[in-house]
This record gives C-alpha cells, sequence and structure tokens, in this order.
C-alpha cells in the first residue's frame, strides 16, 4: 500500500513543474508557496518580451485619422530615448464611458531595454497644416484673457489668441501674424501703447 502511494506521488510529480509555452519575462506572480492549485487556475503571468507593443486610447473625434500601418514615434521616459513605431491595430469597439478607442503600435526596431509597464508617449503624424508659433514665455495674461502683446510701430498692443498646440517650448496661436514680433515675459505692468526699445 505505501509502495502503491509512493508510485502515485512519482506519477503526479511530473505535472508539478509548469513549462511556459512562450520565452518571456514574469510579470505577475498569482500563488505563493504553500498554496493549493486549482486545475484551469493561472499560476504567472508572462510577457513575450519578443513582442512589446506600445498602446494608447484615442478620442472618437480623432480614431478616423489613425489608420493601421501608419508612422510614429515614441519616447520611453524610462530610457530617455524616442523610437519609431507603427500602428498595429485599431480596435474599432471603443470604450462607452469614455468615448475612446484602443489603439496598439508595435516597435520597428527590437529593443531589449523596452519593458512591460514602461510609460511612452506617442506621437503619429496625422497631416500638415501651417500655423504661427510663438515661444511659450511670450503668452500673458490681463484680466484674464490669454494673450500677446505685439510690437506695432514701437509701442506694445495686446492681442487676444487661442493656443491651438504645444511643442516643446513653443505655441501655435491664432490672432498673430507670420513675421510679427512679440515681447518675450512682458512685464506685468505693460499695456497697450507702452513704448518698446
Amino acid at each position: 500500500q505505501a509502495k502503491a502511494g509512493l508510485d502515485q506521488a512519482l506519477a503526479q510529480k511530473k505535472y508539478s513543474k509548469v513549462y511556459a509555452p512562450i520565452e518571456g519575462a514574469v510579470v505577475r506572480k498569482l500563488v505563493n508557496v504553500g498554496d493549493m492549485s486549482i486545475p484551469g487556475h493561472p499560476v504567472l503571468v508572462l510577457a513575450n518580451l519578443a513582442s512589446i507593443q506600445a498602446r494608447t486610447f484615442v478620442k472618437a473625434q480623432d480614431i478616423r485619422l489613425i489608420k493601421k500601418g501608419q508612422n510614429a514615434t515614441i519616447f520611453i521616459s524610462a530610457l530617455n530615448k524616442t523610437v519609431p513605431a507603427k500602428v498595429s491595430s485599431v480596435i474599432l469597439s471603443g470604450d462607452g464611458a469614455t468615448h475612446s478607442y484602443l489603439v496598439k503600435f508595435r516597435f520597428i526596431d527590437k529593443n531589449s531595454d523596452i519593458l512591460p509597464g514602461m510609460y511612452a508617449k506617442i506621437k503619429v503624424k496625422i497631416g500638415m497644416k501651417s500655423e504661427v508659433v510663438i515661444p511659450y514665455d511670450a503668452l500673458t495674461s490681463r484680466g484674464g484673457i490669454v494673450g500677446v502683446f505685439v510690437n506695432n510701430g514701437g509701442k506694445a498692443e495686446f492681442r487676444t489668441v487661442t493656443i491651438l498646440s504645444q511643442n516643446g517650448g513653443n505655441v501655435a496661436v491664432t490672432n498673430v501674424k507670420a513675421g510679427e514680433k512679440v515681447v518675450i515675459l512682458p512685464p506685468a505692468n505693460m499695456t497697450d501703447n507702452t513704448p518698446l526699445d
């Protein structure tokens, strides 16, 4: 009876080793030493490092501009590195609560330094347009209204602006023409018709 029990234990021993179907890294452990395992219940969560993707959610009004195969650049803040990528898939079943759609990106070049869970900033070029760009430091506020002071014949002229986009230390704005000069870091007491040296 003892030998039969030993034979049964040895037969079951081969099931005590778990083999992963892929080569990857453990990103989550779901059971601890001494826990009773349940058939069909996962023990570990693995990440396939050979096929890491980046993903983000895109607003409903912009999803029509994103197409599979589009070029993108991804900045990985943990590595302080920008890498090329392409749109690998656009999931067209939107989130009803946020009205956004999941978009996945694949990296063009393999990079073993990129790991699951890293924060990424993704840029996708969806077209080109011409805008007037000014330094962010030219923006000011007067009476709660955002604007800039423009050099108009040697005197300051306050113009209200709408910020269209920002890229680093520059912003694209309305109501300023190409070639016009704006005042950088205007003093708090600057008003219309203040002489400019």
